[in-house]
C-alpha cells in the first residue's frame, strides 16, 4: 500500500489508444473503473493515466494485500487523514481529501468490493472535484461509475512489448514470425508474454512456442468453461511454473503466503523454518526475479518483493495442493512473531524506529494473525498481536477488532497471555476510545495481571487503570498513577515510568499545583520526546506550557507549545493536534503575538472545516476562538464561541460548561456587558472542588461587579488565592486591578510592581499603559503583594494600643526598633521618607510613646510571634 504512484520497473509498450480513451476519461473526473481479467494491463495502464493527471495530488493505493476490515485505517494511515473521534473513518477521508481537484486511484479493488463501495460513495459525496480511477476484475457497482473494459492488447503491440522484453541482437524474420506465433498464443495477454520472455535467455523462440503450443493442449483436457484468455493465462504460468526446478516451485507457492513488501530476510527466515537450506531459497528467490514472477523493487534503503495478484493466486493454488499451506501459513506467523520480538525493545527506546519498521512489515503481520487467530493454535497470534498494540493507538479501530478476537480465544490454559491480550486492548483503547469509558475494562485487565503474575505488564495494566481513572476520580487516579511509577521504576519499564510522570503532572497541574507539574511533566516529557512516544509527549508539553506559563515562565511556555505540535502532527489525530494548537495559541497571546496565535487558531478551523457542508469538533477550538476573541476587543463573539464549545461537549446550559469554558465565559459577559448573566454564572466557579485559578479567576471577576468596599476585599481574596498557588501572572492581573483602588503612594508601587513582573516573563496580554515613575526600588512580584496585604489591613481596630495599628505600621514599628532610619524603612517598604515619618506620629500617639527609644522598648515588650 502507498500513497505514491509505484515506480515503473519496466519500459511502458503501446497503448497508445487506449491510454488516450483513459486519459480522457480520467480528465472528465467522477469514477472511472478500469475492468479486465488478472494479466490484462489493468494496472500499467492506470500508472500512465495517473502520470498524466495535472489538476491536482495523485493518491495511489494498492489494495491487493488490503484485508477486509482494514481498508479505511489503512487509506487513513497512507492519506495522513487525521482521526477525528466519532467520526466515521470514510467521512474522515473525505474530509481530509477536501475540495481541491485530486485523483486517487484505487488498484486491485475487486476483493474489497463490500468495503470500497460505502467508502467511494462517501468521497464522491463529499469531494465532487476528486477524481477515482479504480482497477478491478469486476465493476464496483456504484451510483455514477463508468467502466472501462481493458483489452488484450493488438498484435502490434504484444508483438513490440514481447521483443523489447527478449531484448538482444536484431531479429530476424522467421525469429519474428515465431515471435508473432508466441503473442497469438498467448491472446496477446501483457502478463502472459512477460513471463513466457522470462525464459528467453534459457530457451529458443521456437522451444517457447512449442512448449506453450503443449501446454495449452494439456490444459485443453480441464475447464473449459473458463475464458479463452483466462486458459491462455494460466497455461502460460503453468508453463513457467514447469520450467522450474523443485527449490524453485517450493518456493514460487510459498512465496505465495506473504502479502506485497516483503524482503530478502523474510523469504530466508521462511525458507529457514519450512526447512527449505536458506542459500538454495535466496537462489530460487533470484531466478523467480529472472523469470518475472517475482517483482523486485530495489528503489528503497531495503529491496523489497511482491508476486503480483494474478501470480500470487496461482501460487497459492499449487500451496494448497502441496498439502503444506497451514504449515507454510503458521511458518510465516512465526517469522513475523520472531521480527516483532526482536524490535520489542525499541518500543522503550527509539518508537519512531520501531513504527516505522512495524509500518513496513504490518501487511504480513496483520494477514498472518488474522489467520493465525483462526487456527487450531492461535497463542502465536495472539502474542504478535500484543506485540501490535502500539502500532494501533493510531489504527484503533482495526486493532480493536483483532485484540477483541483475540481476548475471546483466550481459555484459561495460559494466564499470562491472557492478561497480556487485555492489557494490549486496554493500551489501544487509551487513545482509540473517549477517556473515562474504560474504568471496568482497566480494572479487569489489572485484576488479571496481578492473578496471573504476568509482571510483565503489571505496571502497565496499573497505568491504564490510572488513566481510566483520570476524570472519573481524578484523586484516586494520582493514587493509582503514584504506585505503578513505584512498581515501573523498580521493574526498569521506561515508558511506564515516563507515562506515570506524565499522568501525576497533568492531574498535577488539574489541580493549579504546578511547580509538582513541572517537577514531573519535564523529564518525562524529555524522555518520552527523545524515546519517539509522540503522543503522549505532546499532550505532556503542552500541559507542561501551561504549567510553565502560569508560574511566569513564558520563554519556556513558548518553547513546550511549539514541541507539543512537533510532536503532534505526525500523528494525524485531532485530539492531539486539537490539545497542542490550542495551547500554542494560548501562550502566544499571552506574549502578545497575535499574529502568531491566530495562525495557530486557522491551523484548528482547517481541521474543523476541512469538509465546510460537515464540521468535526476540534478539541480546543472553541476556547481559542475565546480566547482570541477577548485579546482583541471582540467579548461578544468570545460568548457565543464558549456556548458553542458547550453545545458540542453536550453542555444544557452555561452552568455545565467545564471550568476553564465557564471563567471565560464569565469574562465574556462582564466585558461585553451582560451583568446579570454574569453575576448568575460567578457564583457556579466559587464552589468547592473547582480549581484555585478559576475560582480566584471567578472572585476577580466578581469584584469588577461590585461596589468600591467589596470589590477591594474580593479583589484581595483573588489576589490571596493566586498568590498561593504561584499563579504568577494572574498575581500580576490582580495587582493591576487593586492598583486603582487603594491609597497613593501604595497604587504606584503596585502599578509598578506589575509592570517590573511583565518586563521579567515576557506577559503582555491586557499590559496597561506605562506605569508611573516611583521613588526608590521598584519590588518583586512577592514583595507587591506583601505589600498590598499589608495596606489593606482590617477596618474595625481599637483607638490605641498594638492592636490599633495597620499592618503598614507595625512593620515600621518593628523595622524602627531594629535601628533603621526613616530613609532605609522607605526603601524596605516602598514608601516615601515623608511617609515613613506621617506613620511614625501615628504609631507614637496610639502607643503613648514620645521617641524612638520608648518606641524600641514598646517593641521588646511584645511577645513574640
Amino acid at each position: 500500500m502507498t500513497s505514491a504512484p509505484p515506480a515503473e520497473l519496466s519500459t511502458f509498450v503501446g497503448r497508445a489508444e487506449e491510454l488516450a480513451a483513459v486519459t480522457a476519461e480520467v480528465r472528465r473526473g467522477g469514477l472511472v473503473t478500469l475492468v479486465g481479467p488478472g494479466g490484462i494491463g489493468k494496472t500499467r495502464l492506470a500508472v500512465r493515466a495517473a502520470a498524466g493527471y495535472e489538476s491536482g495530488a495523485v493518491h495511489w493505493f494498492d489494495l491487493q494485500a488490503v484485508q477486509a476490515g482494514a481498508l479505511l485505517g489503512t487509506v487513513q494511515d497512507a492519506l495522513g487523514t487525521v482521526v477525528a473521534p466519532g467520526v466515521e473513518p470514510a467521512t474522515a477521508i473525505a474530509t481530509g481529501l477536501g475540495a481541491d481537484p485530486a485523483l486517487l486511484v484505487l488498484d486491485n479493488c475487486e476483493h474489497l468490493l463490500d468495503d470500497l463501495a460505502p467508502l467511494v460513495a462517501r468521497i464522491r459525496d463529499r469531494c465532487p472535484a476528486v477524481t477515482i480511477l479504480a482497477t478491478s476484475r469486476a465493476p464496483l457497482e456504484v451510483a455514477g461509475e463508468r467502466v472501462w473494459r481493458v483489452p488484450p492488447l493488438v498484435l502490434a503491440d504484444a508483438l513490440a512489448l514481447f521483443l523489447d522484453r527478449i531484448a538482444g541482437p536484431g531479429r530476424t524474420a522467421p525469429e519474428v514470425a515465431r515471435a508473432r506465433r508466441v503473442c497469438d498464443q498467448l491472446d496477446r495477454l501483457p502478463l502472459a508474454l512477460e513471463l513466457a520472455a522470462g525464459w528467453a535467455e534459457t530457451l529458443s523462440l521456437e522451444q517457447i512456442s512449442a512448449a506453450l503450443e503443449q501446454g495449452t493442449l494439456a490444459l485443453a483436457g480441464g475447464d473449459r468453461t473458463a475464458p479463452f484468455r483466462q486458459r491462455s493465462l494460466a497455461a502460460s504460468m503453468q508453463w513457467s511454473h514447469d520450467l522450474l526446478d523443485a527449490p524453485e516451485q517450493r518456493l514460487l507457492r510459498r512465496l505465495a503466503v506473504f502479502a506485497p513488501g516483503f524482503d530478502a530476510d523474510a523469504v530466508a527466515a521462511l525458507a529457514s523454518a519450512a526447512g527449505q537450506p536458506v542459500p538454495e531459497a535466496l537462489l530460487a528467490l533470484r531466478r523467480l526475479i529472472a523469470t518475472s514472477l517475482v517483482v523486485a523493487d530495489t528503489h528503497g534503503a531495503v529491496a523489497t518483493y511482491r508476486l503480483l495478484a494474478t501470480i500470487q493466486e496461482f501460487a497459492l493454488a499449487k500451496l494448497v495442493e502441496s498439502g503444506e499451506a497451514d504449515a507454510v501459513r503458521a511458518h510465516h506467523l512465526a517469522v513475523h512473531l520472531d521480527r516483532a520480538d526482536a524490535r520489542a525493545a525499541l518500543v522503550a527506546t527509539d518508537m519512531d524506529d520501531w513504527r516505522a519498521a512495524t509500518r513496513a512489515d504490518y501487511p504480513n503481520a496483520r494477514a498472518a494473525v488474522d489467520w493465525g487467530l483462526t487456527s487450531a493454535d492461535p497463542a502465536p497470534a495472539r502474542r504478535l498481536a500484543v506485540r501490535l498494540a502500539p502500532f494501533w493507538e493510531t489504527h484503533g479501530e482495526d486493532g480493536l477488532r483483532l485484540l477483541d478476537r483475540a481476548i475471546a480465544l483466550g481459555d484459561g490454559t495460559d494466564p499470562v497471555l491472557d492478561a497480556e491480550c487485555l492489557v494490549a486492548h486496554g493500551l489501544v483503547a487509551m487513545t482509540a476510545l473517549p477517556t473515562g469509558t474504560g474504568v471496568e475494562a482497566a480494572a479487569a485487565a489489572l485484576e488479571a495481571a496481578e492473578r496471573s503474575g504476568a509482571t510483565a505488564v503489571t505496571p502497565l495494566a496499573r497505568l491504564l487503570f490510572a488513566n481510566a481513572l483520570l476524570f472519573v476520580d481524578p484523586p484516586h487516579a494520582r493514587t493509582v498513577a503514584e504506585e505503578a511509577l513505584a512498581e515501573a521504576s523498580a521493574a526498569g519499564d521506561g515508558f511506564v515510568v515516563d507515562t506515570c510522570r506524565f499522568l501525576i503532572g497533568l492531574l498535577a497541574g488539574m489541580a493549579d499545583d504546578h511547580p509538582t507539574a513541572v517537577a514531573h511533566l519535564a523529564p518525562a516529557t524529555s524522555q518520552l520526546l527523545a524515546h519517539g512516544h509522540r503522543g503522549v509527549a505532546s499532550t505532556g508539553a503542552a500541559v507542561l506550557a501551561r504549567s510553565a506559563a502560569a508560574l511566569g515562565d513564558l520563554a519556556a511556555a513558548v518553547e513546550h507549545a511549539r514541541a507539543s505540535v512537533t510532536a503532534a502532527e505526525p500523528l494525524h489525530e485531532l485530539h492531539r493536534i486539537g490539545i497542542a494548537q490550542t495551547v500554542l495559541s494560548e501562550v502566544l497571546l499571552l506574549v502578545g503575538d497575535v499574529a502568531a496565535a491566530t495562525a495557530a487558531t486557522d491551523r484548528l478551523d482547517a481541521l474543523a472545516t476541512a469538509d465546510a457542508a460537515h464540521p468535526v469538533f476540534v478539541p480546543g477550538r472553541e476556547l481559542t476562538h475565546a480566547r482570541l476573541a477577548l485579546a482583541t476587543g471582540r467579548p461578544a463573539e468570545a460568548v457565543e464561541w464558549c456556548r458553542l464549545g458547550g453545545r458540542w461537549r453536550g453542555a444544557g446550559c452555561d452552568a455545565e460548561l467545564d471550568p476553564i469554558t465557564r471563567t471565560l465565559l464569565l469574562t465574556a459577559l462582564r466585558r461585553a456587558g451582560d451583568t446579570a448573566a454574569a453575576q448568575a454564572l460567578a457564583p457556579t466557579l466559587t464552589a468547592e472542588g473547582v480549581p484555585p485559578s478559576a475560582r480566584a479567576s471567578a472572585t476577580a471577576e466578581q469584584a469588577h461587579l461590585a461596589e468600591a468596599d467589596q470589590a477591594l476585599a474580593l479583589h484581595h481574596e483573588a489576589l490571596r488565592i493566586r498568590h498561593q498557588h504561584g499563579l504568577v501572572l494572574d498575581c500580576v492581573d490582580s495587582l493591576e486591578a487593586l492598583a486603582p483602588l487603594v491609597a497613593e503612594p501604595t497604587a504606584t508601587v503596585l502599578r509598578a510592581a506589575a509592570a517590573r513582573a511583565r518586563e521579567e516573563t515576557g506577559y503582555r496580554l491586557g499590559a496597561p499603559a506605562d506605569p508611573p515613575p516611583v521613588e526608590g526600588p521598584v519590588p518583586t512580584l512577592d514583595e507587591a503583594v506583601e505589600l498590598a496585604q499589608r495596606a489593606r489591613g482590617p477596618r474595625r481596630r481599637p483607638a490605641s494600643g498594638w492592636e490599633s495599628l495597620t499592618p503598614t505600621e507595625r512593620s515600621v514599628v518593628q523595622l524602627a526598633a531594629q535601628g533603621l532610619t526613616n530613609p532605609e524603612i522607605g526603601t524596605r517598604l516602598y514608601i516615601g521618607r515623608g511617609t515613613v515619618k506621617t506613620h511614625l506620629a501615628h504609631v507614637y500617639a496610639k502607643l503613648g510613646v514620645a521617641n524612638r527609644t520608648e518606641l524600641a522598648r514598646y517593641a521588646a515588650s511584645l511577645p513574640e510571634g
